[in-house]
């Protein structure tokens, strides 16, 4: 459906539709990654490595998905939102299921940021331009909805998995983190 100017159709306008779906999308992209403090005793038990060494695997995670956020932008314009978000839920997904699969802190520095890093960089950008560009009116209404969705995933979702974790494993909500992120 292409963008048309609000009021166009007379009805409802359909830009309010993709401003909350681009908010679930980062609130959902965002939660699982706002969990990696809640599951990090955990990893470190499991794999018995100290904190430096996991928290390795997630300062790779914010530098690639951060540098990488700037090539997701080009591609965006270039192949569009759908293709670039599809692509990044991929990686996140299968980012998420090697973190959930790894045996050492290397795995994990691979699989959580290199793997699971390219594909949050695909994230935050594509939804927010998407959301610019339905909007002539109103557009910062509707970029505070879209964004608000990474800050509504930090309270909540890390809040659910601290109340998960005990009894499903840090790896197991890894593998749900990774089916929502690629069903997202």
């Amino acid at each position: 459906m292409e963008p048309q100017p609000q009021g166009a159709s007379g009805g409802r306008y359909y830009g309010w539709v993709v401003a909350w779906t681009a908010f679930a999308v980062l609130t959902l992209a965002y939660g699982v990654q706002y969990c990696f403090g809640v599951f990090l005793p955990f990893i470190q038990d499991d794999l018995g490595i100290p904190r430096t060494q996991g928290t390795l695997a997630f300062a790779v995670y914010v530098f690639v998905y951060s540098a990488l956020s700037a090539a997701s932008g080009w591609l965006t314009d270039r192949k569009g939102p759908r293709f670039v978000l599809v692509l990044g839920a991929l990686f996140l997904g299968v980012g998420y299921v090697l973190t959930a699969m790894a045996q050492s802190s290397l795995q994990l520095v691979l699989a959580l940021g290199f793997v699971a890093g390219i594909g949050m960089s695909a994230a935050f950008v594509p939804c927010n331009a998407t959301v610019v560009r339905w909007f002539l009116h109103k557009r910062g209404r509707a970029l505070s909805i879209s964004t608000s969705g990474s800050s509504f995933a930090a309270v909540l979702v890390p809040l659910v998995m601290g109340g998960l974790v005990d009894r499903f494993g840090w790896r197991t909500l890894y593998v749900v983190g990774a089916a929502v992120a690629a069903a997202t």
